[in-house]
């Protein structure tokens, strides 16, 4: 069930006058949010670069706590992986209930002329990531 999504710029700081939500905000208190990063996660031989979606959930009060433990998270993983974020964060509270089994951890609408099989195709199959071949 989609419930709230919000995004941010990660800087400038402070956080919490950059946060932006889509939606309403909730009428009581959901403790945890998924935040999507996109990364440049490195370039390949014949200059392809490599782009990761990663979404980390987090435990939080507000929105502006899980976007503030979500960046602090994003700089380490930059720097464990010697990649680079994109500045804009997006997040998604979820609805209360706890992490179980088919728990729905994020959902996010589109809209496309395309049919369900060419927007499927441009979104994930035309960008899918082939490893290079080990150097012998």
């Amino acid at each position: 069930m989609l419930r709230l999504a919000a995004q941010t710029p990660r800087r400038p700081r402070p956080l919490s006058s950059n946060v932006r939500r889509r939606n309403i905000k909730s009428e009581f208190s959901v403790p945890w949010y998924a935040i999507r990063t996109v990364y440049h996660f490195g370039t390949k031989t014949d200059g392809t670069n490599v782009f990761e979606e990663r979404i980390v959930c987090f435990n939080a009060q507000s929105w502006e706590e899980a976007h503030q433990r979500a960046e602090a998270e994003s700089e380490r993983y930059e720097v464990s992986n010697n990649a680079v974020a994109h500045p804009e964060q997006i997040g998604y509270e979820q609805d209360g209930k706890s992490l179980a089994d088919e728990y729905e951890l994020w959902s996010e609408l589109f809209e496309s002329k395309a049919t369900l099989e060419a927007f499927y195709a441009e979104r994930y199959e035309n960008y899918e990531y082939q490893p290079e071949s080990p150097k012998s």
